[in-house]
């Protein structure tokens, strides 16, 4: 947007009427633009709402081989301690290996 300089000297604080009404159109085209942004984003958000599937709508309509798809709360906590372990496992690995380097550097170094 085109931001008027104003040709005031610094010390005078009040401003003109145009500045005020430049000011004014600012933040109507801030508002008016911001509020546009509001109303695709909320469009896009019930877009994707449409998609969702609540646990009662898979009651009534999913059989039992359909719900065998759908991860339960425990498969996930399994999931996730697994991963864990997992990642302790690199972890170790790496400081291990970080380890022996230093003590083969060492020794070359003690033997140069």
């Amino acid at each position: 947007m085109n931001n008027p300089k104003s040709k005031r000297p610094p010390g005078e604080t009040g401003m003109s009427s145009r500045e005020i009404e430049a000011s004014i159109r600012r933040i109507e085209d801030d508002l008016y633009f911001s509020s546009d942004n509001f109303k695709i984003r909320l469009t896009r958000i019930e877009e994707k709402l449409e998609h969702v599937t609540t646990r009662d709508d898979l009651k009534a309509y999913a059989t039992k081989e359909d719900l065998k798809a759908f991860a339960t709360r425990e498969d996930l906590a399994g999931l996730r301690t697994e991963m864990i372990t997992h990642t302790n496992t690199l972890f170790r690995w790496t400081i291990g290996v970080v380890v022996s380097c230093m003590g083969v550097i060492l020794t070359v170094l003690k033997l140069t």
